[in-house]
């Protein structure tokens, strides 16, 4: 179990250092911002006047999310057994 933790924030970690990086990446690092996604527009369904629900998603991945995921498992993979047990 503990492992599987230590993985979920190794994973939202570089998720999110990532995301900074390439919001950040300027002159001959803006290629680390560069990526691709998909989106669902936000859709609503009204049934009378009573309930109404939305759906939409987005997704987008940067080269620095992907770099830094890589680096994540890599991380994970050496330092799981000495921090986990």
């Amino acid at each position: 179990m503990k492992k599987s933790w230590y993985m979920f924030i190794l994973i939202v970690c570089a998720l999110v250092l990532g995301g900074i990086i390439a919001d950040h990446a300027y002159g001959s690092l803006a290629w680390l911002g560069e990526g691709g996604g998909f989106k669902i527009d936000p859709s609503t369904f009204s049934i009378t006047n009573v309930i109404s629900i939305t759906f939409g998603f987005n997704f987008y991945v940067s080269i620095a999310q992907v770099l830094m995921l890589i680096t994540a498992f890599v991380v994970y993979y050496k330092t799981a057994a000495k921090i986990c047990g």
